[in-house]
């Protein structure tokens, strides 16, 4: 949760390749569910 822009830019690149029209579904999925389970 300190560094939130290193964990988005790792997911953002991760699933950018492999799905580029789903990229931002699966990055807003992840930003939200991030700090969930951080906390």
């Amino acid at each position: 949760r300190l560094l939130p822009s290193l964990d988005v830019v790792a997911v953002s690149q991760a699933p950018s390749p492999e799905s580029n029209p789903y990229s931002p579904l699966p990055v807003e999925t992840m930003v939200g569910l991030y700090p969930t389970i951080e906390s």
